[in-house]
């Protein structure tokens, strides 16, 4: 059976097909990889007018929002836990501030997906994710900065941190 021109998805593969958009104003034929399933008819990307979901686009006023606001909390949660691990390192042997060292990270990524949750309006995002693991991250050298910890130690805090930071804005 030969088919028309007409007959091609108009996807550009040379995909014979038979359905129609459902459009009333609309004659473009589609495969059933380029139809979009709507609330009554199989139409093309076109007629369907996809958007994105408003809570997976933060708007820019919410990324700068969230990165100033994380990277502040960030560096001063990381300045003021230094300063009180130096007035305790007088006081405490050296081993327990050592393995005291790798709680506040976990911490600190706890506090920075609360906030850049609320800071972004409850949104969801790749780059809100980017974000909340760049805080962490700056936190925890900032936290880690003169000490010589093992590899294994420092990775752990670290990765704690940010999967802890970042599953509450994750898509």
């Amino acid at each position: 059976m030969k088919t028309l021109d007409k007959d091609k998805c108009g996807c550009g593969k040379e995909i014979s097909t038979f359905l129609k958009c459902g459009d009333k104003n609309c004659e473009n034929f589609i495969c059933p990889n380029c139809m979009v399933q709507t609330k009554t008819v199989p139409k093309c990307k076109e007629c369907a007018k996809l958007k994105t979901n408003p809570a997976f686009s933060p708007t820019p006023k919410d990324l700068i929002l969230s990165f100033v606001i994380c990277m502040f909390i960030s560096v001063s949660f990381a300045i003021i836990f230094r300063i009180i691990v130096e007035i305790l390192s007088n006081l405490i042997p050296s081993i327990i501030i050592y393995y005291l060292i790798i709680l506040p990270v976990p911490i600190l990524g706890w506090i920075i997906g609360n906030v850049i949750e609320r800071t972004s309006g409850y949104k969801k995002s790749l780059t809100l994710v980017v974000i909340a693991g760049l805080s962490v991250a700056i936190g925890h050298l900032t936290i880690w900065y003169g000490f010589s910890p093992d590899i294994i130690t420092w990775l752990l805090s670290l990765v704690i941190g940010i999967y802890l930071s970042i599953i509450k804005v994750k898509v």
